[in-house]
């Protein structure tokens, strides 16, 4: 009697063969698993006991004897059920069990033999271990499995080729991750070149499989290849994973890759560069899960911590800048211990070489940091020792928080127990100042080279970062206190007139100056006695010193007792010598000039950028126009003209008679300067017409017609030779029709050409500019809108003669693109004070139906051919409303009619466009006549 517990009913099937039996037990397992998840494990055990059963030839397979055999059909027999879930859609659940429950299976029988394996060996364990691998029926079905799969993965149906993959990527995570045994290196080779294949497929869901399979290939160690070479194989795994995770279109494949990748030093920035990826969500895992998953952000280069900084605070989706804003408050401090000074002497704000990093992006941080750690403002202090010895990570602490105090209103017991008051930041202040003094005028060695003449030493930019700091705190301070305010506004006026400090501190200076100072004129006062200080000191170096004189005496005593020397090459080298010396004096004095004239001309112009009031009617204002700035403009140094021509359009903007007086030299300034000086003139064109408006041409004052100076801007557009002059006009365009400042039709039109501009393409700042202005522009209001399309076939029919003349190896949109986005300028329906069903002004909804009979009017034109089939295409495309005048919609029908009846030799498709559209119009008056 066999003993055996049956896991079959004997009723019924006494006379079946074994492998019917066999197909429907495990048959009958899948279609279980199929239903529910839930019952996964006791099916998984009960498909265990009839694989025991078969292999040992148990009861009800005792016909089947077991061994080898038997497991053959067994694995025959699975694989044959489980190929049926292959075909499954992905939409189908089905499918998603029957393949977890296939993993659950093959995870159940590796646990079985890592349990069998893991008793104690002896010295022959590894051949035992061995000789198990080449009899365990585990191995052989999970290798039968993989080896039927592999011929499937190319399939021709999509299903067949997403459950392939998906079943392989899960088996590889799970089942050979904890395969105790040496893997078939020949058949993983084969099933290597199969996924890398796959990873090109045109279904995102096959790509996603894939991807994430060959990925099993690092977490298994099993980089192999045909010759052996590991390195080789890496690389070539790395390299297609790479190229995926960069260029792959489907987010949900980049996001994959960028989950499971293993982190290396090699793969680590390419993951890093995700933060710039199109899909928000796949830049958010960069900030929640990379880099958290990385550990200690000191392992990241200075370089990289920037540019995630950057990348992420200033990201457009706000989960983002979260992500980052968390990352950089919570898990980089911890890091560091909770030391703040510790992260920002990470980030580096002075480099070993001396080059200071852009701080606009840890201000941001920073910014987000005091607004979200109030635990740290409680604990933070700034006692006197840390104001004493400064170092720039402490002076950008402290001004960071002195804003985020200032911005958030907390002048409180708090505030003011960390930050000092006036007057003793005024003496840090000068403290600091006469650090960087005692750097900038150290004496330099000998030995130095050419570099280090030329260069500032660290220190010396250390310390005049830190000074910049303090002085942006002193810029926020409050001057209630009229001791302090007396002291600041002494070291204010002192400094200013040092000229080793360089243009930004002077700058910070003049700012502080113009805030403490009792009113404009005071503080113009001020400003020009410092302005007549720097000037004195050229005054003072036009006299010959009396050691020149001692020298050129013994030089002609020197020569005259050489009796043996002829007398006339004796004076020929006296007079060599005597204007070598004259030459080298001269170029001393030229360059003592210009850099006080530069230094003069920067402080006027860091007054006028403070200064509101009106120009005439501050006279310390004027004497500085005349003595100052008109010579300056006048001058033949090119720096010196133009910081000259900047204050002279400072200037201007205080006074609309100087303004008018001077529009014709700035324009004359564009015509014949060179392309900064053209950036220059067109800035301050710019600047004057906003402040001014187009008056400045109605009253006669002006010698610059208003037409002229609109065709120096077209011509100015047209510059494509000169990229940088042609994004500034581009952009001083744009804010000018924005503000209605300008309404010159011919402007408007070229910025619209000059968009779709094949030798545009490579100027990606003008591109960006045009594309938030012209959408915006049009959408804002129906005149804007009525502009465009009083000019559509024109623009039309110039954009298409640019196009056929195009060449062919750069790139511009086709006719269709850019007739798209011109009709959706144009649509009404788009702008922002567009209700539907409301006439909220005369003619709004006409724009279409306007363009409609204008492009079927010139489709009428017999000498337009290659204009007609773009301009009748347009139709299906028009927004033909029942709100529009009813007159046009007539006289649109009527054209349609004429055209039709018109002997043009229209070919199908331009035919059946225009039936359509007149019997839809037909209907449309029908419905209107009706009402």
């Amino acid at each position: 009697m066999n003993t055996h517990h049956s896991v079959l009913p004997r009723d019924g099937v006494g006379n079946m063969h074994w492998t019917k039996i066999l197909e429907a037990e495990v048959g009958r397992i899948f279609t279980l698993a199929q239903k529910t998840t839930s019952s996964h494990r006791k099916n998984v055990t009960q498909l265990r006991n009839i694989m025991e059963c078969c292999l040992n030839g148990r009861q009800p397979f005792e016909l089947s004897e077991g061994g080898r055999r038997a497991e053959k059909i067994f694995c025959m027999t699975f694989m044959k059920l489980l190929s049926r879930a292959l075909i499954v859609p992905k939409k189908e659940v089905a499918g998603d069990r029957v393949l977890r429950f296939v993993d659950s299976f093959l995870m159940l029988m590796v646990d079985t033999d890592i349990g069998c394996i893991s008793t104690p060996r002896g010295s022959d364990g590894p051949q035992s271990a061995e000789i198990a691998s080449t009899k365990s029926s585990t191995y052989r079905l999970i290798t039968y499995i993989f080896k039927c799969l592999i011929p499937l993965l190319p399939s021709k149906e999509k299903s067949v080729r997403y459950r392939t993959t998906q079943l392989i990527a899960m088996l590889m995570t799970s089942v050979l991750a904890k395969l105790p045994y040496e893997h078939d290196l020949e058949m993983l080779v084969k099933l290597k070149d199969e996924l890398i294949a796959r990873i090109g497929d045109k279904e995102a869901a096959v790509r996603i499989q894939s991807a994430i399979a060959l990925i099993n290939f690092y977490q298994l160690g099993m980089e192999t290849s045909d010759s052996g070479d590991d390195d080789a194989v890496a690389s070539d795994l790395t390299g297609v994973l790479i190229d995926a995770l960069q260029n792959d279109p489907n987010s949900d494949a980049r996001r994959a890759i960028l989950v499971n990748m293993p982190i290396s030093e090699f793969v680590l920035p390419y993951l890093l560069e995700r933060a710039r990826d199109v899909d928000a969500s796949t830049r958010k895992l960069v900030f929640s899960k990379i880099l958290p998953e990385l550990g200690d952000f000191r392992q990241l280069t200075n370089t990289m911590r920037m540019k995630i900084l950057t990348w992420g605070l200033n990201d457009r989706d706000r989960t983002v800048r979260d992500a980052t804003a968390y990352m950089f408050n919570y898990r980089w401090i911890e890091d560091a211990e909770g030391d703040i000074l510790e992260v920002l002497e990470r980030m580096h704000l002075i480099g070993t070489d001396g080059v200071r990093c852009d701080t606009s992006t840890l201000e941001l941080a920073m910014r987000g940091f005091w607004g979200a750690r109030k635990d740290i403002i409680k604990l933070v202090q700034f006692d006197s020792e840390f104001w004493e010895v400064m170092t720039p990570e402490s002076a950008f602490l402290a001004r960071t928080f002195n804003d985020h105090c200032k911005s958030e209103l907390l002048v409180d017991t708090d505030y003011e127990d960390k930050m000092p008051e006036v007057t003793k930041l005024a003496y840090y202040l000068q403290m600091n100042m006469n650090k960087l003094l005692l750097e900038v005028t150290r004496e330099v060695p000998d030995t130095a080279g050419e570099a280090d003449l030329l260069c500032p030493s660290t220190t010396a930019i250390e310390q005049e970062f830190i000074v910049e700091q303090l002085l942006l705190i002193c810029k926020a301070m409050d001057y209630s206190d009229e001791i302090g305010r007396r002291k600041m506004f002494s070291l204010m006026r002192d400094s200013l007139a040092i000229t080793t400090f360089s243009d930004e501190i002077s700058k910070l200076i003049v700012q502080v100056l113009a805030k403490i100072s009792l009113d404009e004129k005071d503080f113009c006062m001020v400003a020009l006695e410092v302005i007549a200080e720097i000037q004195d000191k050229l005054a003072d170096n036009d006299h010959v010193s009396p050691e020149t004189s001692d020298n050129m005496g013994d030089d002609e005593s020197f020569h005259s007792a050489f009796s043996d020397v002829d007398e006339e090459d004796a004076v020929k080298v006296a007079r060599d010598d005597g204007g070598k010396a004259r030459s080298a004096s001269t170029e001393e004095a030229t360059l003592l000039e210009m850099s006080v004239n530069l230094k003069s001309l920067l402080i006027a112009q860091c007054m006028l950028e403070n200064v509101h009031g009106e120009l005439m009617q501050n006279s310390h204002l004027v004497t500085m126009l005349n003595g100052l700035v008109v010579p300056a403009v006048r001058s033949h140094e090119a720096s010196i003209r133009e910081l000259g021509l900047r204050c002279l359009g400072l200037s201007c903007l205080l006074d609309k008679s100087l303004a008018e007086d001077n529009l014709t030299l700035f324009a004359h300034c564009f015509n014949k300067g060179h392309e900064s000086l053209q950036v220059e003139s067109l800035r301050i064109i710019s600047d004057i017409l906003m402040v001014h408006g187009p008056s400045i041409f109605s009253n006669g004052a002006c010698a610059l017609e208003e037409r002229t100076l609109y065709r120096l801007m077209v011509k100015a557009i047209k510059l494509c030779d000169a990229e940088e002059v042609q994004t500034c006009a581009v952009e001083v365009a744009c804010k000018l029709l924005l503000a209605q400042v300008v309404q010159d039709s011919d402007l408007l039109r070229s910025l619209v050409l000059i968009y779709f501009d094949q030798d545009t393409a490579d100027n990606a700042a003008l591109r960006q500019t045009l594309a938030y202005f012209l959408p915006v522009f049009f959408h804002s209001s129906f005149h804007n809108q009525s502009k465009l399309q009083r000019d559509f076939i024109t623009i039309i029919q110039q954009l298409l003669l640019m196009y056929e003349s195009a060449d062919q190896t750069k790139s511009m949109v086709a006719p269709s693109v850019f007739t798209h986005l011109l009709l959706e300028w144009a649509d009404p329906r788009k702008n922002i004070n567009f209700q539907s069903g409301s006439l909220m002004e005369d003619g709004i909804h006409d724009g279409h139906v306007l363009i409609a009979i204008d492009a079927m009017e010139k489709c009428s034109d017999k000498s337009c051919q290659n204009l007609r089939k773009l301009l009748i295409s347009l139709l299906s495309k028009l927004y033909i409303p029942r709100l529009a005048s009813n007159g046009l919609l007539q006289k649109l029908h009527s054209v349609l009619a004429e055209l039709m009846q018109g002997n043009l030799h229209l070919d199908a498709v331009s035919t059946a466009t225009i039936t359509r559209a007149e019997l839809s119009l037909a209907k449309l008056l029908e419905e209107v006549g009706r009402e």
